[in-house]
Parts: structure tokens; sequence; C-alpha cells
């Protein structure tokens, strides 16, 4: 795709632990994370930092959740013509698909397979695993529905096991949160770094492939595919790009912090 130019970024972390800091997200090990270009931050720039994330899609009350525990907000701007080899892609589902292939290469997962997760409503995606994608985040790993790269392989590995030396009986047929938790214990080192076909058009593969996306990949509930950021109240917002996270030194980046000011009302409403 053409370079988007100049990009944008609120990155986060805890404001007493610089690792958070080191990469374009509060976690070194993120392999992926979003910006938003400049025709994006002509829309945002004349608001206040708290009414930025809003219009971001940044939802109140998560707001409310890091800064009372202690994060730190910034605005990363970035040059892509200034940063060769810095890849991004339009945040739609092809060009999330694509930074996917790209930087998840142990996933290999089919046309058929896409198709299904993108043609479904998260909410049909949660109907069918039987717990909230949301609720899991906010538990992070702890949750076993929290679907990491490792668990997310293991749950997609096909019936005969490939590439992992995993038996059916090991990997079953449940694929409800409690369902592949017990797989990732059974199936250990063997489910790491295989290379995965998933079943085209299953329903489990789908929500599971979608909450990998969801919890691993940054697509929240407000994700739709579109390559724009929606709010809550149903407002399209702006132009968004999935790229690959690097470590901030590799770029050639300007850092602003954002001071935010939760409004009392808002606060009060928690």
């Amino acid at each position: 795709m053409d370079s988007p130019g100049v990009m944008y970024r609120v990155a986060k972390g805890v404001a007493t632990d610089p690792m958070q800091f080191y990469s374009l997200t509060d976690c070194p090990q993120d392999r992926t994370c979003f910006f938003f270009g400049d025709d994006g931050f002509t829309h945002v720039q004349h608001l206040s930092p708290y009414d930025m994330l809003l219009q971001l899609g940044f939802h109140r009350h998560y707001i409310q959740e890091k800064v009372s525990s202690g994060y730190r907000f910034e605005l990363l701007t970035l040059d892509t013509r200034r940063n060769a080899g810095f890849v991004c892609e339009r945040a739609t589902w092809d060009g999330v698909r694509t930074v996917c292939e790209a930087a998840y290469p142990e996933l290999s997962i089919g046309d058929g397979l896409w198709a299904r997760v993108r043609a479904l409503s998260l909410e049909d995606h949660e109907r069918a695993a039987r717990y909230r994608f949301d609720e899991a985040r906010r538990q992070g790993s702890a949750h076993p529905g929290y679907m990491t790269l490792e668990r997310t392989i293991s749950a997609l590995v096909d019936g005969g096991g490939a590439g992992t030396g995993a038996t059916t009986a090991e990997i079953g047929t449940d694929c409800t949160a409690g369902g592949v938790a017990e797989r990732c214990c059974a199936l250990g080192e063997k489910g790491r770094g295989a290379a995965v076909v998933a079943a085209e058009g299953s329903e489990h593969a789908a929500w599971v492939v979608r909450a990998f996306l969801f919890h691993t990949m940054g697509l929240r509930g407000l994700y739709r595919g579109d390559g724009y950021t929606w709010t809550h109240d149903n407002r399209r917002g702006i132009a968004e790009y999935l790229c690959r996270n690097c470590p901030r030194s590799q770029l050639s980046l300007g850092v602003s912090p954002l001071s935010i000011d939760i409004p009392k009302g808002d606060a009060e409403s928690e």
C-alpha cells in the first residue's frame, strides 16, 4: 500500500515501569499494534486528551481503570517516510489478514475460516464460545479463554494433530474456555510453534480465531473491519492502520505526554 505519511498512536503503560515504554505497546512481546493516519489527527488534535481517547474508540471505563491504576498515556508520532522498512496496512479485514500472516507465521488460516471469522458478529462468536471475550481480557492469561498464540495453536490443531504429535483424544472437541485450558495442559510444549491449518468453516475454529484477534492482536468489540475506528455511540471515527510492533529505539519517533483529566460527571458514573 502507499505510505500513509505521518502516523499517530496513543501508547500507555504503568508510569513506574520503563519496560512498558520500550516498544510501541506496553508489552514488548506484542507483535502488532494500531496507528491512525494524519488525516485522522486533524479530527482529534483540537480535543482534550480524554476526549481524544474517546474519539479513538477507548471506552471511558477503560480509561478510568487505567488512570486509577497508575498508567500514563503518550501520543506517538511517526513519519513512515523517515522510517524505511516500517510496514503498515489499513486495518480492514484484508489488511489484518496480511499483517497476521506476516507477524504470526506459526498460524496458517485458510480462506474459508477467514471468511467465517469475518461473516459472524462478535456476539455470534461469543455465543459459540460461551463466554465474553472482554471478561477474559480483563483477567488476562489467568482466564482459560484468553487466547494467546499458544492456546490458539492448541485449539486449532486439526483432528490428526498436524505438526504437534498430539492425538485426536488429546485435542478433543470441547472448545469452551475450560476445554481449551485442558488441551493446553495436555499438549504442553507440543503445541508451540506448530503450523496449523484450521478446519474450514468450523464454528469453534472461527470463535477461537476471533478471540485470538481480540486478545492478542487488539481487535476489540468496536472493530468492524472497514478500516475505521468506531465509538460506543455508533459514530464512525478515523482511519486506522495495523502495524508490526518494534522497539522505539529502532524508529525516528516523536513522543508527547497526554495528561488525562476525567470529567467529574464521568468519574461519578463509573
